[in-house]
This record gives C-alpha cells, sequence and structure tokens, in this order.
C-alpha cells in the first residue's frame, strides 16, 4: 500500500501575490492504490511554516475539506478554491498545499507541492502594482532609447555608398547592429 500522490493543477505559475479579497482556484488530482479517504487544503503563515518545532495552535493556520473519497476510488480530481477573506486570513506570507489521505491506519497525510503567496490588501497591492509599473517604464525606456540609438546607427549606414558597404570593418559594424537589433527585440518581447 503506498501513500497518497497529489497533485495541484492549473495553479497560475506566477501567482506570487493574491488580493485578500481574490479567490485563487486551481485543481487538485490524487492517485492512490488503494482509495482515497479524503482531499483537502490546509494553509499556514510562512513564518509559521518556516519555524522549526512552532507550535500548531500559533499563528495562522487552518485547512478545508474539499472532497470525501471512498474506499474504491484510486483517482480523484477536486476543485480547489481559496479567498483568504472569507477564510479570514490577514496579510501576510502564505503557504498553501493540497492534502490527501488514504485508509491505512496510521499513515499521515500525503501533500501536494506547497504553494507559496503573499496575501495583500488593497492598499499593499496598490504599492505592489504602483512599483512594477515603475520597473516597467524604467525598462521599456531603455528599450525605446536602445532602439533609437539603433535607428541612428542604421540610418548613418544606409547613407553610406555601397561601394563602402563591402569593407570588412563596415560589414563588422553591419553584423553587430544586427545582433544588436535582435538583443533589443527580445529584450522587448521579455517585457511584453
Amino acid at each position: 500500500d503506498e501513500p497518497p500522490v497529489v497533485v495541484a493543477i492549473d495553479v497560475p505559475p506566477s501567482r506570487d501575490m493574491l488580493l485578500n479579497t481574490d479567490t485563487l482556484r486551481f485543481r487538485v488530482a490524487v492517485r492512490d492504490d488503494f482509495g482515497i479517504r479524503r482531499v483537502g487544503l490546509e494553509w499556514q503563515g510562512a513564518e509559521d511554516w518556516s519555524a522549526a518545532g512552532a507550535d500548531p495552535a500559533a499563528g495562522t493556520r487552518g485547512e478545508r475539506l474539499l472532497q470525501a473519497g471512498g474506499s474504491d476510488l484510486e483517482s480523484l480530481e477536486a476543485v480547489a478554491t481559496f479567498c483568504p477573506d472569507a477564510l479570514g486570513i490577514a496579510p501576510q506570507p502564505i503557504v498553501l498545499r493540497a492534502f490527501a489521505e488514504d485508509y491505512k491506519p496510521g499513515r499521515g497525510r500525503a501533500y501536494s507541492t506547497p504553494i507559496v503567496m503573499y496575501v495583500v490588501d488593497r492598499a499593499e497591492h496598490a504599492l505592489v502594482l504602483n512599483s512594477r509599473l515603475q520597473q516597467f517604464r524604467q525598462q521599456a525606456s531603455e528599450i525605446r532609447d536602445r532602439e533609437m540609438t539603433l535607428l541612428a546607427g542604421n540610418k548613418e549606414l544606409r547613407e553610406m555608398p555601397t561601394q563602402r558597404l563591402l569593407d570588412d570593418d563596415v560589414r563588422g559594424r553591419l553584423q553587430s547592429q544586427a545582433a544588436a537589433e535582435e538583443a533589443n527585440a527580445r529584450r522587448l518581447d521579455r517585457l511584453v
């Protein structure tokens, strides 16, 4: 009798922050060779998670049943929703993970990979978004400035006589100009 395998599916990959009034939705898939007793979610404050030997009664901790299983079920998929405000969770770093229990006596829960996120209120959310927008503006300005420099270089190369374009030094400049254009385009793609 092997322990259950628990996987959180469709969790947004870039979900590092959750507004306390928003709801995180994902699916939980469980497989077990001798039946699944129940599937749920468990959360706790990140400080509690990292403190070795922390008192289980202290800090922000909780759990919620998602779905009951059955002794004849070898696989189960449940829909998970997590809304901090509805669960009475104040803004703070949270570690969230899905769990499953099987029917083997004395065996503890099996867990999914933890999801670490910062639960924030509207004011904190606005500060974070403002900071990210400032970073975006700065990076966009740098890309624009680089593009303007490259454009000036292209105009200069375009005005050269055709015969001069065959010179080794000019061909090297053309190649480095093309490489710089590609690098700036990749940087813009990453920013977008």
